[in-house]
């Protein structure tokens, strides 16, 4: 190998040498700089006052041992709260319902009110509108028994619970309150083959959702 190859080898190897410490001494500079000195076996240096050795970089930052002044404890992040819980729903409206007969409320085959039923609609009213009661919602609800044409009990139905609620907003239940409503024949409550459970066909049904406060 003649001598001009051979300086051309020796100085690449020697380039290359130079280039790779100058890289390790590029990458070494984006370390951390070490806070405190630390031995062979990476023990901190301690001095004769028993404090840890400082480097020229010393930082707080910078210091890695927990018996070392500056040292800064990292802490967890907190975690997050947990979520409120949700708001109970609001209870469902209990309704009550007052069955008042016709026999008592009504003259025969009519929509107009007896002395006997007007005195027990102000007793239902009395109760409505009693100290620590409240209601939203009134319903008149009217019922006959079979006899007599279909279409013309669905109509006396209808009349009846009319008169009633008209009669409740007089004595005093909000008239925004109430709704009235006629089923005729079509919700027997007893055998309508008989006397007695014809009678009890021919009612009235008041359903509110009243609540009584309890002191």
């Amino acid at each position: 190998m003649n001598q001009k190859l051979v300086k051309n080898l020796l100085a690449a190897s020697v380039a290359s040498l130079m280039f790779g410490a100058a890289g390790q001494a590029v990458a070494g500079s984006h370390s951390t700089p070490a806070a405190n000195v630390t031995d062979s076996s990476g023990a901190v240096v301690i001095d004769g006052s028993g404090e840890c050795v400082r480097t020229s970089s010393w930082a707080p930052e910078y210091v890695r041992h927990s018996q070392c002044a500056g040292y800064i404890e990292e802490t967890a992040e907190a975690p997050e709260p947990d979520p409120e819980p949700a708001p109970a729903p609001s209870p469902e409206p209990e309704f009550e319902t007052t069955t008042l007969s016709a026999e008592v409320l009504f003259e025969f085959d009519s929509a107009e009110l007896r002395s006997e039923g007007r005195a027990e609609l102000r007793d239902l009213v009395a109760d409505l509108t009693a100290d620590g009661a409240s209601y939203t919602s009134v319903l008149v609800e009217g019922h006959t028994c079979t006899i007599g044409p279909a279409d013309y009990n669905q109509g006396l139905s209808e009349r009846r619970a009319q008169t009633v609620a008209d009669f409740l907003a007089s004595e005093g239940i909000r008239e925004s309150d109430i709704e009235s409503m006629g089923h005729g024949e079509d919700r027997p409550t007893a055998d309508n083959s008989t006397r007695e459970g014809r009678e009890a066909n021919r009612r009235v049904e008041v359903t509110s959702d009243v609540e009584r406060r309890v002191d």
